[in-house]
């Protein structure tokens, strides 16, 4: 091992080694004797050479005769240091600048370095400032400081330090690269994509830059450019595991997981024991409706690797959409995370020094990955634009790069905003204590993005799972209680589905319509004769059994036509296609339409007469607007929390007659509605009216504030 003269330079520079700190830079002898610049040349030799004990033997025959020789201090120290050995370098080129008259640059330079990978920061940032006044155009310290400052988490200093080092040094792949993180993380999405660019240009193999790149175009909504970048690097490097990973990511994105599902399974060959390409996997999958084969492929990853919490929440997800799933079954599924995950924290009683005035101004905390255009954003939003300031104080943790206008309107609405998507599970906890937190609420769950691992940690007193899942936590200890209403969670069945205890709210959520919505029309099969039924649901939920059951709905409609929205790629298409053939539904009786931008969306319920609710994992938002544009939904309620969500909607705008219990009633209900079309109409006019006065967002506020009020009181009293 060891480092020649072509090789790259060990401090980072992305030179050769000849270039930048080859022996030809060594400081000038302090101590004269007739045999040391022999010595010194045939150590440097030795080096070149890789021939390490030889090297090290020069050395020390000159320390033997000059103990302070700074010169052979100095290469002893840069060999430990290219061999990793980095407390014996930090020593010996401690004492090489100390034993120098006039310690160079690179001294200074070799030093920071090693009490940098020491963790050291402190005195490597001395060593780095010090070489960068002897040379202050010296790339490799800008570049040593600026990822020192970058550890210590001094963002802007890193940026000011990467900028110096690549505009002294164009091609330093690194630093390029770093520089684009860092803009990442500060929301500088074309300042980020254009140092991943120039990243890349230098160093065009990087599969690792690659993946930053990607990363950033998805993020951004590039997904063509992602999928073709990704594409294009593995032509030249066909077996880049990370490479096909990340183009699986991207094609999931872009609504293809069947070519996803291929590429994983490639990857998984080339690395069977990689879990993450399984979890990944599973989650193409699911995309694809494969809900049985991906809790399979989840199982897998949990018995190789039992502490991924991701996969887990993933596979508690998979269960709320498989029919035969008992409340008990998801109960204990969902328990089972919380004991594995809350064991670490079992032994630790947290101690609160919150204030136990029962009466005073609460600290309210909302934890989200969905501060966003997202159905959770849908329903926050109207609380959060009219809660009381007086009573709460309210702070968002924002958990997600993804910034849009909704993003803004709820930050402005915020008393305090704090982005946490670069926090440890462990520094969000602590970021918590200090605001000073009362009452901690989770908008997650097992959603993508969730914050459970921080909840674990009890960094407020009183802690609460609401609106981002239709199930439990699972969590014993590090959730106190789930908010709901009596008709997504009825008495006699909440008890079996919770490990939180549950808080009644006259309404489990209020929903936000867009301003300019398009006005409510008349029902269009009184205008062409024709009855259009619609789902504009996720197509995850269209699992086997809503496809049978929607087949023989058509089969008892013959007039009628079922349009289906997100079919945003011929994958999607196809695979429909075959599942409703099978069940002897023709093409022509569909219409399959891509995923629209919301004034579109809505606008294309001014086709549908009626909406289809998939089961057992019910619409939510999707529900909300279709009401709110005229069109009612018929709903199979089941035992399940994710399977009444449509019912609670429909009986929470005095509908309950559109809520069915049996896959026959629900039969019944659509084909009994498809034949009296007056009736539609009539409902079809007055659902506008019923939505806007149960959506109080308001009265949903000051309901929200009393619950927190007695949630605090009880905390204080205990």
């Amino acid at each position: 091992m060891g480092v020649g003269r072509n090789d790259p330079c060990p401090c980072g520079s992305g030179k050769k080694y000849k270039q930048c700190c080859e022996r030809s830079k060594l400081p000038q002898a302090t101590t004269a004797s007739p045999g040391i610049p022999l010595l010194l040349r045939q150590a440097s030799a030795h080096m070149e050479a890789r021939q390490w004990p030889q090297a090290e033997a020069r050395c020390r025959e000159i320390l033997a005769v000059s103990p302070q020789h700074a010169d052979a201090l100095y290469l002893w120290g840069t060999m430990a240091l290219q061999l990793g050995n980095h407390a014996t370098a930090a020593d010996l080129l401690g004492k090489a600048v100390a034993a120098a008259p006039a310690p160079g640059a690179l001294m200074h330079l070799h030093r920071g370095i090693a009490l940098r990978k020491l963790g050291r920061p402190d005195e490597a940032a001395l060593s780095l400032r010090q070489a960068l006044q002897l040379q202050p155009r010296n790339a490799t310290a800008h570049f040593q400081l600026a990822m020192l400052l970058q550890l210590q988490g001094q963002l802007d200093a890193a940026v000011a330090s990467y900028g110096k080092a690549v505009a002294l040094q164009p091609d330093n792949a690194d630093a390029w690269s770093n520089l684009g993180l860092l803009h990442l993380q500060a929301q500088r999405h074309g300042d980020a994509e254009t140092c991943f660019r120039k990243a890349l240009q230098a160093q065009p193999a990087s599969a690792q830059i690659v993946g930053n790149l990607s990363a950033l175009l998805q993020l951004t909504g590039k997904l063509d450019a992602a999928v073709t970048l990704l594409r294009q690097a593995l032509v030249r490097q066909p077996g880049s595991i990370p490479l096909l990973s990340n183009l699986a990511s991207a094609l999931m994105a872009r609504d293809e997981p069947a070519a996803a599902e291929a590429l994983l399974r490639q990857a998984i060959a080339l690395a069977p024991g990689a879990a993450l390409h399984r979890r990944d996997l599973a989650l193409a999958l699911m995309l694809q409706g494969q809900m049985e084969a991906s809790v399979e492929q989840l199982h897998q990853v949990l018995a190789s690797q039992p502490a991924d919490n991701v996969a887990f929440s993933h596979l508690l997800f998979a269960l709320l959409y498989t029919p035969d799933t008992t409340p008990e079954q998801l109960l204990n599924a969902h328990r089972a995370y919380g004991v594995r995950f809350e064991a670490p924290f079992q032994s630790q009683t947290p101690q609160h020094g919150n204030d136990r005035q029962p009466q005073r101004r609460l600290k309210i905390g909302y934890v989200s990955s969905d501060f966003r255009s997202h159905a959770v954003a849908w329903l926050f939003e109207p609380v959060l634009a009219h809660h009381d300031q007086t009573q709460v104080e309210i702070f968002c943790y924002y958990n997600n790069a993804v910034e849009d206008a909704v993003t803004a309107r709820l930050r402005a609405a915020a008393g305090h905003w704090r982005p946490c998507a670069t926090l440890s599970d462990a520094e969000l906890a602590t970021a918590i204590r200090a605001d000073g937190i009362d009452i901690l609420v989770d908008l997650n769950g097992h959603t993508a993005g969730n914050r459970l691992l921080t909840f674990v940690r009890r960094p407020a007193p009183v802690q609460v799972t609401w609106l981002g899942y239709p199930g439990s936590t699972g969590l014993q200890t590090g959730m106190d209680y789930r908010l709901t209403d009596r008709f997504f969670d009825p008495e006699d069945v909440a008890a079996r589905g919770y490990s939180e205890k549950v808080i009644y709210l006259p309404r489990w959520a209020v929903f936000r319509p867009m301003t300019d919505s398009p006005p409510v029309n008349d029902l269009p099969a009184l205008g062409n004769g024709s009855l259009t039924l619609a789902c504009l649901n996720s197509l995850t939920k269209l699992g086997p059994a809503v496809i049978a059951l929607w087949a023989q709905l058509l089969h008892g409609l013959p007039g009628a036509r079922l349009l289906i929205g997100n079919v945003s790629t011929e994958e999607a298409r196809t695979r429909l296609l075959a599942r409703f053939a099978a069940e002897g539904v023709p093409p022509e009786r569909l219409e399959l339409l891509p995923k629209l931008p919301l004034s579109a969306y809505l606008a294309l319920h001014q086709r549908i007469d009626l909406a289809l609710d998939p089961f057992p994992f019910t619409g939510g938002v999707t529900t909300y607007h279709s009401l709110w544009m005229g069109v009612p939904v018929v709903t199979l309620s089941g035992t399940t929390a994710v399977s009444r969500q449509g019912a609670a909607i429909m009986q929470g705008v005095g509908l309950p007659e559109f809520v069915t219990y049996t896959p026959q009633q629900y039969l019944g209900k659509i084909i009994e509605l498809g034949t009296d079309l007056p009736r539609l109409q009539a409902i079809r006019q007055s659902l506008r009216e019923r939505m806007a006065a149960s959506m109080n967002g308001q009265q949903q506020a000051r309901d929200l504030e009393q619950a927190y009020a007695g949630m605090w009181q009880t905390w204080c009293a205990s």
